[in-house]
């Protein structure tokens, strides 16, 4: 073998696992790290998005918002009570329906698909239809409460200042209950059997069984759960924009709606751009520590 076909092959084998990553790499590249290294550049500018006056203001977008924009603190606050709210709803009501269909009947699969079927729908459809059904005037949820015999219940859901954030808690609660359903579902095909027999043998109550053997053993599924969850409050955005813009009188307005009002509706980019940095800067902690606490559990878990 000449020295010119190992020098080949030596060159061929240093460079072939570079050529192998080079898709995946560049795709990264383009639609991960360029959007956020331009988003840090955006927040450090005043720019409404199409001139071509680009005017460097360093960090004054960051402490206008932090210590003068007063609808950008009530919107974190709402974002806080969302996050609290449809995290504990979702995990007690997936695990609830994760419990209750974890057995065999015939209409099993249905009860199951059609829990599941919300998740798969898109925001603007849920929030449409979800528009209709609490339409003060002609919704099906006040028509069905008057029904029943039950029309003091019959409320402006949406329209009522007091009511419209936890409304649209329980529409995003409705949507993603299927999906934690079956997350919970996951973590219980993968106890092991013989700890509920070992502990019938000893006496322990179905509710003893449950409390001490399934909850602990699905602290994974929970804090996978909770983790998107808590992504998925501090950033939502569609059902607001689509059941109520942010009103009555900012009542459900949240971060990510009032970023988007002062980036394409008042031309602010660099506002906005620096609104967001700050509401991933809250997130970010919050998400590492779950994600900690779960592998540590995993590790645990696993001896």
């Amino acid at each position: 073998m000449t020295q010119n076909v190992i020098r080949r092959k030596s060159v061929i084998a240093t460079f072939t696992p570079y050529l192998l990553i080079a898709p995946a790499l560049i795709l990264y590249l383009t639609f991960t790290a360029y959007p956020i290294l331009y988003g840090i550049w955006l927040s450090l500018l005043d720019w409404d998005g199409f001139s071509q006056n680009m005017i460097f203001v360093s960090f004054r977008n960051f402490s206008e918002i932090i210590l003068h924009d007063q609808l950008f603190r009530l919107s974190l606050w709402h974002n806080v009570i969302y996050t609290l709210g449809t995290v504990m709803a979702k995990t007690i009501v997936g695990l609830g329906l994760a419990l209750l269909l974890n057995r065999s009947t015939k209409m099993l699969v249905v009860y199951r698909t059609a829990i599941f079927i919300p998740v798969i729908l898109s925001f603007v459809v849920v929030g449409m239809m979800w528009s209709w059904i609490l339409n003060p005037i002609f919704g099906l949820a006040n028509a069905l409460f008057k029904t029943l015999g039950l029309g003091f219940l019959a409320q402006d859901w949406l329209g009522n200042p007091r009511l419209a954030l936890y409304t649209v808690m329980f529409v995003d609660l409705w949507k993603w209950a299927g999906f934690h359903m079956v997350l919970f579902l996951a973590g219980l095909k993968g106890i092991p059997e013989v700890l509920y027999e070992a502990a019938a043998i000893d006496g322990a109550t179905p509710w003893q069984r449950t409390i001490r053997i399934t909850v602990p053993l699905l602290s994974t599924p929970a804090f996978m759960g909770a983790a998107l969850a808590i992504i998925g409050g501090f950033g939502v955005f569609d059902l607001v924009y689509v059941l109520t813009s942010g009103g009555p009188y900012n009542a459900t307005e949240v971060v990510a709606h009032h970023m988007y009002l002062q980036t394409f509706k008042f031309r602010r980019v660099g506002y906005g751009a620096a609104m967001a940095w700050i509401l991933f800067l809250i997130i970010l902690p919050l998400v590492i520590t779950q994600v900690r606490s779960m592998l540590r559990n995993i590790q645990e878990a696993s001896g």
